[in-house]
């Protein structure tokens, strides 16, 4: 296990406020073998100077344009050189310090491709809400997918299957995922553990163009009808006034 490095890929824009929070948390870790990769996307306020205070600690990293969160993620992995890819939002942060020397554990059996863990998402105001990543065939066609902050996946495998689709802007995460359990749905695990910790706040902002792209996604993986399926379902919840 010592000897598989992680790649730690935190996308990061206009993010003064939370970056520092995200960096301590890899840094901290119990497990040592880490390379932490900065993607900027040309911040405007004082991400860069929090950056340049932990640089000494950080790999690599780099501010300029991009076309979104998983444009960022794309150039962390081809800058990449670990053996494992974990992509850390920057108002994200990891649960605790141990958290990667455990899940290394379970990526150290060359069986396992790809490992699934919970999240805890959080709110201003109200309770925190543990999102499961244990995912079943059945809830990947509903268009459920496991939150990309609780995913660690193999470097080579991840390759194979191809990089994030940024024909899908808001759910490249989700296609990339379908992509992957259609290919080696054998090799994944779920480990019932809180991996990090993410803000859950404004996430109904872009519902709309969530559902449309999922939708598009689930009709060219599943069929027409598991499409249909999601879209009503999407539409009962917008009007009993649910959202999670």
């Amino acid at each position: 296990m010592k000897n598989l490095k992680i790649s730690i890929v935190i996308p990061t824009y206009n993010s003064e406020k939370t970056l520092e929070r995200a960096i301590e948390s890899v840094i901290n870790q119990t497990y040592k073998n880490i390379e932490v990769i900065i993607i900027d996307g040309g911040s405007s306020d004082k991400t860069l100077n929090i950056i340049k205070k932990y640089k000494n600690k950080i790999d690599y990293w780099v501010s300029e344009k991009d076309d979104g969160i998983y444009d960022a993620m794309n150039k962390g992995i081809k800058k990449s050189n670990g053996d494992i890819l974990y992509f850390l939002g920057s108002d994200d942060y990891l649960y605790n310090n141990n958290v990667i020397f455990e899940v290394m554990s379970f990526l150290s059996l060359k069986s396992i491709y790809l490992i699934e863990g919970d999240v805890l998402k959080t709110f201003s105001n109200r309770k925190n809400l543990l999102v499961s990543g244990k995912i079943f065939f059945r809830d990947i066609v509903a268009g459920r997918r496991p939150p990309h902050q609780g995913v660690f996946v193999r470097k080579e495998e991840l390759l194979k299957v191809g990089k994030f689709n940024l024909e899908y802007p808001t759910v490249a995460d989700f296609d990339f995922f379908c992509r992957f359990f259609l290919k080696y749905r054998d090799n994944i695990k779920y480990l019932p553990k809180i991996i990090a910790v993410y803000n859950g706040e404004g996430n109904s902002s872009n519902r709309k163009i969530t559902n449309k792209e999922s939708s598009k996604i689930i009709k060219k993986y599943f069929g027409y009808l598991p499409s249909a399926l999601f879209i009503i379902k999407k539409q009962i919840r917008k009007l009993i006034g649910y959202y999670q």
